[in-house]
C-alpha cells in the first residue's frame, strides 16, 4: 500500500494538544506535523533539548483575515488584493502568546523635529533551553517636505487601463497629515514588527489564505511537582508573585533584592562550586558543602565525612565576592545593584541605577526626584522626573517615548 500523503487540511485549534510537551521526540513530531497547516510562529524546527523541570506550551492564536476585524491591514502599496499585513493588535497577541517582553521603547531622534521620528525596540524571549534570547528593531519615519515617504508614484491612462509613469508626485494633503498625526505610533508598530519578523521568522505579509490558519506559538512553561517539597516552594513563590524581575523582587519595606534574578542566572548556571564546615554537624562527623545554589542558598549537594577522613581546612574556600555596583543617580542615595541591572541601565541609559532611579519602570520614584533638574543620564541629557512622568502617561494611552 502506498503512503498515504500528508493532509493539508487547516489545522483546528483543538487538534492541538491540550497539555504541554517534555519529550523532545514528541515535540519535534508534532512541530513537523504543523508545519504544512498552521503558521508556527518559531524559528526552530528540530528541538534537541528542553529545560529541566519545563514543558512546551503549543499556543494557538487565530487572527480576523478581514481589514475591518483589527487584526491585519492592506497597504496597496505592497498588498496584492488576496494579502494582508499584520497590524499591532494582532503582532501583541503573537507576543503576548510567546511570553516575549517587550524589554525597551526609545525615542532615537532628537525631536526638533514633528515630522521626523526614529524609534528602536529591545524584545526578548526564553528559548526552550532555558536561554534567554534578544532582538532589537529599528525604524524610522521622515514625512519631511520632499522626502521619499511623502511622495507617491503618478499614474496616467494609457487607453482602458491606467499605468505607472516612473515619476513621483507629492500626497494629497489630507493623507499626509494622517501619516505626520501618527507617525510615532505608526513608527514604533513597525519597529516592533521588524522585531518580531526577525525573533520569530514571520513573515511580511501572508495570503488570506494564509491568515485562515492559527498562528501556533510554542512556549516553555514551568512543569513543577507539588508534591516535592522544593518545586513546591517554586509555585507557591510564583503564584505569589515574587518572580523576580530585572530589578528583582520588592520586600515589606520596599527595599530592592540585590541578588540577580533566576533568569539571570540561567545562561551562567545557577549553582556555584563552594567549600566549608557545617559548625552544628554532630560529633566525629563534618559536613563539607560542595555546591550551593546562588539564588536561595539552597546546599544542592553535599556529603557528611567521619572527622579526620578529610583536611576540609585544605578546601578550596570560595572566591571573595566582588562588591556591588552602585545606583550612581544624582539624588545620592547610592542604593547597590546587581551587575546585570547595572549593564543593562548602563546600555539603556549610560549610567547604573536602581529601580527607583531609572525613569522608564513602574518603581521609578518620581516625587523623589522632582527637584532634580537633571536625572544625570549620560545618554538623555537634560531628562527629568517630568520628563519621565509624561512618557508614562504617553505609555499608558498607547504610544512611546
Amino acid at each position: 500500500m502506498a503512503p498515504s500523503k500528508p493532509t493539508t487540511a487547516l489545522a483546528r485549534v483543538e487538534d492541538l494538544p491540550q497539555e504541554a510537551l517534555a519529550n523532545i521526540e514528541e515535540l519535534t513530531d508534532r512541530l513537523q506535523a504543523l508545519q504544512a497547516r498552521v503558521n508556527l510562529v518559531s524559528p526552530i524546527a528540530q528541538v534537541d533539548s528542553i529545560l529541566p523541570m519545563h514543558k512546551v506550551s503549543l499556543r494557538a492564536v487565530v487572527l480576523d483575515p478581514t481589514p475591518d476585524g483589527g487584526d491585519v491591514y492592506q497597504d496597496r502599496r505592497f498588498c496584492k488584493d488576496q494579502e494582508r499585513a499584520l497590524n499591532k493588535n494582532a503582532l501583541m497577541r503573537i507576543m503576548g502568546a510567546a511570553g516575549a517582553q517587550l524589554l525597551e521603547t526609545v525615542r532615537e531622534d532628537d525631536r526638533s523635529d514633528p515630522y521626523y521620528a526614529e524609534v528602536s525596540i529591545t524584545i526578548g524571549v526564553r528559548d526552550f533551553d532555558g536561554t534567554t534570547r534578544t532582538m532589537k528593531a529599528r525604524k524610522e519615519t521622515d514625512l519631511r517636505d520632499g522626502a521619499p515617504e511623502t511622495m507617491k508614484p503618478e499614474w496616467e491612462k494609457q487607453g482602458q487601463r491606467n499605468v505607472k509613469t516612473g515619476k513621483t508626485v507629492p500626497l494629497e494633503p489630507s493623507a499626509l497629515a494622517e501619516k505626520r498625526r501618527h507617525i510615532l505610533p505608526n513608527t514604533e508598530t513597525k519597529a516592533l514588527e521588524r522585531a518580531l519578523r526577525a525573533m520569530f521568522s514571520l513573515k511580511h505579509k501572508y495570503t488570506v489564505d494564509e491568515l485562515a490558519k492559527p498562528f501556533v506559538v510554542p512556549k516553555l512553561v514551568p512543569a513543577l511537582d507539588p508534591s516535592d517539597p522544593d518545586q513546591k516552594r517554586a509555585l507557591i513563590a510564583q503564584a505569589s508573585g515574587a518572580d523576580m524581575t530585572l530589578f528583582g523582587s520588592a520586600n515589606v519595606a520596599g527595599a530592592i533584592s540585590s541578588e540577580p534574578s533566576p533568569e539571570a542566572l540561567a545562561g551562567a548556571g545557577q549553582a556555584q562550586l563552594t567549600a566549608g564546615v557545617d559548625p552544628a554537624a554532630p560529633d566525629g562527623e563534618k559536613t563539607v558543602k560542595t555546591v550551593v545554589d546562588t539564588n536561595t542558598g539552597e546546599v544542592l549537594e553535599s556529603e557528611t565525612i567521619p572527622a579526620g577522613s578529610v583536611n576540609v581546612d585544605t578546601l578550596e574556600a570560595p572566591p571573595p565576592q566582588e562588591a556591588p555596583p552602585v545606583c550612581t543617580c544624582p539624588c545620592g542615595h547610592e542604593e547597590p545593584v546587581t551587575k546585570p541591572v547595572a549593564e543593562a541601565t548602563i546600555a539603556n541609559a549610560g549610567a547604573p541605577r536602581c529601580a527607583a532611579c531609572y525613569p522608564w519602570n513602574a518603581r521609578f520614584d518620581a516625587k523623589g526626584h522632582l527637584k532634580l533638574k537633571d536625572l544625570g543620564l549620560p545618554k538623555r541629557p537634560g531628562y527629568t522626573a517630568k520628563d519621565a512622568i509624561a512618557w508614562a502617561k504617553e505609555k499608558a494611552k498607547g504610544g512611546s517615548r
